[in-house]
Order: C-alpha cells, then sequence, then structure tokens
C-alpha cells in the first residue's frame, strides 16, 4: 500500500496537525506502510527539517495567492507518487483542492478536519472560509471516501456542516514517554519560586485557547490569597501578536511574580516542563482532540480542562478537573484543584496515564487507520467504528 499523507504545514508551527502527521507516519511506516508526507513550507521548516521523524516527508514552496496556500510543486509531487489512497490533514487551505483534484482522477482520499468544523472554530476568519468552501473545500469535503473524526462531538459538527458520507471514529495518539527517571532541570528554574507547585500550559498562544480568561481568574484568586503556593509556567508560540498581548496583560494583572512566559518548547525541553509540572491546564474554547492533554497524561500529570476539549474520557475516568471558560467561574473551580490534597492530585495523574496506556497510543491509532485504508481500498471488511450517515454512532 503507498500512502500519501497531504497537510498544509510541516514545522512545528503547524501545531497539534503537524505533530499528529509526524506521529502517526513514524508509526505506519514501522508497520510497513509506505508513506509519504506533502506538505507547504515555511521559514520554520528549512530549521526543522532534520529534526523530523516521521515518514519521508518534503516541504513545497508557496505560490500566490499565500493566504490560500497555493502549491503547483506540491500537487506535481503527490502525482508523481501515485498514492493507492491519500490522508488529506487539515482544511480551508488549497491542498484541499490538490488532493480533490487526485480524487477527482480515482484515487480515493479520506479527510482529516483536525476539529476545524467545529462550531467555534467556523467564527475564526470567517470571510476567508467562506471563500475557501466555494472555491475548492466544498467538493474537498463532499467527495471524500471517508471522513475522519476525533471524538463524537467532532463526528456531530461533521454531520452539522452537512457532510453525508461515512465517518470514522478514531483518536489521536500519544508516545508513551521512554525515561520515567527524567531529571532534568525545570524550564522555569531561577524564574519563578522554587518552593512553588507549577501550573503548566503548553501550546499555541491563540484567541481560542482561552489562556486570557487563565489569567484573569488567576488575578481573581490572587486577590482572594487563593493562588498562595501555586504559579503558572506558559510554554508555547503566539500567533499575530496574541504572545505579547497575554505578557502585556499578565504585566497589567500584576501577575508577573507568578506567571512566566517561556516561548516554545519541544524535544527535551517539552518533557522536562512535563516532568517538572504538578499539573496541566488547557482552558480551550473549542479543541478537536489536544495532543498536549495525552501528554500531559502520558506523564502522569493530572489536567484542568475545559468541556470544550472533547475529551469526556478523561472526566470519566476521574483523570481531569473541568473547568467553565469565564474568569470568575474558571476562579472558583481552580481554588477547588489548588486546595486539592497532593496525593489526590497525584491519584488523577496515575488514572490519565492508564487511560493513555489502554486507549491512545499511536499503536493502536495506526492499527484502526490501516483497517480504514484497506476498507476504503476494498481490501478489508468496513470496520466497527466507521459509521455511515443512517447511523447514529457510538
Amino acid at each position: 500500500m503507498k500512502l500519501g499523507f497531504v497537510t498544509h504545514k510541516l514545522s512545528t508551527s503547524g501545531g497539534g496537525v503537524s505533530s499528529v502527521v509526524e506521529a502517526l507516519s513514524q508509526e505506519l511506516s514501522i508497520q510497513n506502510v509506505q508513506a509519504r508526507v506533502f506538505g507547504l513550507a515555511d521559514a520554520a521548516w528549512e530549521n526543522e527539517i532534520n529534526k523530523w521523524q516521521g515518514a519521508p516527508a518534503v516541504g513545497h514552496s508557496i505560490r500566490f495567492p499565500k493566504a490560500l496556500g497555493c502549491s503547483p510543486s506540491l500537487k506535481n509531487s503527490l502525482t508523481s507518487f501515485y498514492p493507492d489512497v491519500v490522508h488529506s490533514h487539515g482544511i480551508w487551505i488549497h491542498t484541499s483542492s490538490v488532493v480533490a483534484d487526485l480524487g477527482r482522477a480515482g484515487t480515493p482520499y479520506i479527510v482529516s478536519p483536525h476539529g476545524m468544523l467545529d462550531p467555534a472554530a467556523l467564527q475564526i476568519s470567517r470571510w476567508k472560509k467562506r471563500l475557501a468552501h466555494i472555491l475548492f473545500e466544498s467538493r474537498h469535503l463532499k467527495n471524500a471516501h471517508c471522513t475522519h473524526a476525533l471524538n463524537k462531538a467532532e463526528l456531530a459538527a461533521i454531520r452539522s456542516y452537512g457532510i453525508e458520507g461515512p465517518v470514522a471514529l478514531i483518536p489521536n495518539g500519544v508516545n508513551l514517554p521512554k525515561n520515567t527517571q527524567f531529571t532534568a532541570v525545570a524550564p522555569w528554574a531561577g524564574t519563578l519560586p522554587a518552593d512553588a507547585k507549577t501550573l503548566l500550559y503548553l501550546g499555541r498562544l491563540h484567541p481560542k485557547k482561552n489562556v486570557e480568561s487563565l489569567l484573569r481568574a488567576l488575578s481573581i484568586l490572587k486577590s482572594h490569597d487563593s493562588l498562595s503556593g501555586w504559579q503558572l509556567a506558559i510554554a508555547g508560540w503566539g500567533e499575530k501578536g496574541h504572545d505579547t498581548f497575554l505578557q502585556t496583560l499578565s504585566e497589567e494583572l500584576n501577575l508577573t511574580d507568578r506567571v512566566a512566559f517561556l516561548g516554545p518548547m519541544f524535544g527535551e525541553n517539552k518533557s522536562a516542563a512535563f516532568s517538572n509540572a504538578d499539573a496541566f491546564i488547557l482552558p480551550s474554547f473549542s479543541e478537536g482532540l489536544p495532543m498536549s492533554v495525552l501528554e500531559a497524561w502520558s506523564h502522569s500529570l493530572p489536567v484542568i480542562m475545559t468541556h470544550e476539549c472533547n475529551l469526556p474520557e478523561g472526566f470519566a475516568a476521574n483523570a481531569a478537573y473541568e473547568i467553565g471558560c469565564e474568569p470568575k467561574r474558571m476562579a472558583q473551580e481552580l481554588s477547588r484543584v489548588f486546595g486539592s490534597r497532593s496525593e489526590d492530585l497525584l491519584s488523577v495523574g496515575r488514572n490519565g496515564h492508564e487511560l493513555v496506556k489502554s486507549t491512545f497510543t499511536w499503536e493502536a491509532v495506526a492499527n484502526s487507520f490501516i483497517r480504514l485504508y484497506r476498507w476504503v481500498l476494498g481490501e478489508g471488511p468496513k470496520p466497527e467504528f466507521v459509521f455511515e450517515m443512517n447511523e447514529a454512532g457510538p
């Protein structure tokens, strides 16, 4: 089987999507699938290409109009590979048109929207998405042999958008840490008090991640002396100056003694952040299936997240604490978490580790995708996790 992955970004600036493509293509290659990755190259890719661990990948330059990610060389490269099946990751970019054209020529393809059809996500850059829908996204989604949903909420969002074809329900995965005795110094050492417990946020700094509300909630707690003993470490890269906005807000709220902005964290630095934190938080307005939460659980961290993170398994397994999106409510719920006993936090973190080990490893995820690819190619039965329009789903 020759599998072509197509994605809008290969570099770490692609956030969770690029990390999923890297990890999934790597695991599929281990399982003897001949995979190749075709993506768009940005400035960061040139510096990161030697660190890529997935299936062989080629970054293609973007031509006009750049906002839509047009790349003639990507189309030629993908066509020359003659894939048996194409897996399209991400939408609203011209790579969707390339995949749809290949599908029209007879190559079956699967689309993974990665949460980009969720109602909250659809409100971001609405006019660009309307234009993309008219130009190419409608036929890309409509003619897919199967659409991939990360969870039940995304399956519902896919149906709500009007997609009537089969939908496969497969979660993202994560690799369990190989070194459980990681002893690197905390990235915030020397910046934040050494005797305080550290709440970690790690990921893209974008308004939908709702870190602004988190800072405002911490300000409320600080004024009530409920923040005593806890501090926040923010690791991530900003989009359109949102990191600068958050840093300025932190200063205005007088939180600089309890909040540290660390910049992007990858590789060993990221492992050091997870290993030295006491809890992890994701206060998002909208998520597909957040990789950062799975990584936190893999490091046995208790997770604090909103319902909108779309990981209800975490609440069911007592591996996460739920918070609201609004600062006042968030402050109330964080106060209860901060007041928890250390042994209770450790127990919640252990539950998360067991949940990942049983459900969210890349090996299990890759096995499901191989079954899906074979079904799409007519080489195997329809998997039980594929749902037709007239089927309610799990």
